[in-house]
């Protein structure tokens, strides 16, 4: 009651304090910067590696395990994880909050660079990275149903052209999809002269556009797991015709 009596006695004063408090706080609101949708960075420095071909186990030991053992003595690291996938690998550097991000990518840049020689030489150059909350995607479409994956691609193109038009929009990016397609032009009469049916063809290239998965045991080492992908050569067209043509040769 002693603060209310006295705020009571005096309002002269405390309408003079209340005055001043939402005039500063009026000037304060107008000078701190907002943004609808703030960069908020991370302490994680995120490194990522492409080998082509090679299986999560292979990934884990022979990219993940030489890169974690360099992370783990960089200053201020405090965890290191990594996730291993077919052909590819993320490795994620957890730093303190107060540690500054922008030397933690330096220093994750040197480690690269010093146990690059250590990784595969097929494996593609590692891609440092930070976590910014602007990175991550707003906004996740998800197209399926196609048995045709050149029309599920025609339509994901459109929607990224769509989107990538609408103001505001940074980038829209198709995932999912392999880079290379393989379009066979059939010439029909030939098809007829040789006797050879289309489907006979599409067979061929469906047939032998495969992984085949086949574990080595290298004595010392242990098992090795690879996977060959088999490719549809000229003699494979050639022997269609021939079971065809057993006359000739």
């Amino acid at each position: 009651m002693g603060i209310v009596s006295t705020a009571v006695g005096k309002f002269r004063t405390t309408l003079l304090i209340m005055v001043f408090l939402v005039i500063m706080g009026s000037l304060g609101r107008a000078a701190m910067p907002i943004a609808s949708n703030p960069n908020i960075t991370f302490p994680w420095v995120f490194v990522s590696v492409f080998l082509e071909g090679a299986s999560p186990e292979d990934m884990s030991r022979l990219v993940a395990k030489p890169m974690e053992n360099r992370f783990l003595r960089l200053e201020g690291a405090e965890e290191v994880r990594s996730t291993n996938s077919q052909s590819f690998t993320t490795l994620q550097i957890q730093y303190d909050v107060d540690f500054d991000i922008d030397q933690a990518i330096l220093d994750v840049e040197r480690a690269v660079s010093e146990v690059r020689n250590q990784l595969p030489p097929e494996a593609e150059d590692p891609i440092v990275r930070e976590a910014a909350d602007n990175d991550m995607p707003i906004l996740v479409y998800s197209l399926y149903g196609f048995s045709n994956l050149r029309v599920g691609y025609a339509i994901a193109s459109d929607i990224q052209e769509r989107f990538e038009k609408i103001p505001g929009v940074l980038g829209v990016e198709i995932g999912g999809v392999p880079e290379e397609l393989l379009e066979v032009e059939v010439s029909k009469s030939k098809l007829e002269s040789l006797g050879v049916s289309l489907g006979e063809i599409a067979a061929a290239v469906r047939n032998n556009n495969v992984l085949i998965p086949q574990v080595f045991k290298i004595l010392g080492l242990g098992n090795l797991q690879l996977k060959f992908l088999a490719f549809l050569k000229q003699d494979k067209m050639y022997s269609i015709y021939q079971s065809k043509h057993p006359d000739q040769k």
